[in-house]
């Protein structure tokens, strides 16, 4: 059975909108057949598809196009296992690690000029806290890398 939401649209329609409303939309297709058995039973074979998949047999089914700025509420849902879960969220957490060390190595490379107003201890404080950032990766493993921290900025 094909739900829809308020705001779907038909091929019709879909034609008439500008390109720009149209990059709102994504086509789905809807294909449905009754088949009759041996036995003389009818019975419907249906299979939401978009517009990226490949229907491999086609046979004798009514193909329903329909636009949707969301996913239709009966399109089947494809879900991850929750080690691949797991890994995205590890995967991430590096990624995210690293983005916000280099953010902060750059945001400090001036207290490395020899013509800032620094004193030397504080110069010391600021090589100290970029050579932490530095050795930030390392201190972390696949397990550990979700509840990581920068280390603490000189004031």
């Amino acid at each position: 059975m094909v739900s829809f939401y308020p705001e779907d649209i038909n091929h019709n329609t879909y034609t008439t909108l500008s390109a720009e409303q149209q990059s709102r939309y994504t086509r789905y297709v809807y294909y449905s057949n009754v088949d009759v058995s041996n036995t003389g039973t009818s019975y419907y074979t249906n299979v939401w598809v978009d517009e990226y998949s490949n229907v491999v047999n086609q046979g004798d089914y009514t193909e329903i196009p329909l636009y949707s700025p969301a996913i239709p509420i009966d399109y089947p849902q494809p879900t991850l296992p929750q080690e691949d879960i797991d890994w995205l969220n590890v995967d991430v957490a590096w990624r995210t690690m690293r983005t916000e060390r280099t953010k902060e190595l750059d945001a400090s490379d001036w207290t490395q000029s020899p013509d800032n107003s620094l004193t030397t201890e504080k110069k010391a404080e600021w090589t100290a806290y970029r050579t932490l950032l530095r050795d930030l990766p390392p201190t972390y493993t696949d397990d550990t890398i979700l509840n990581w921290e920068l280390p603490t900025k000189p004031v």
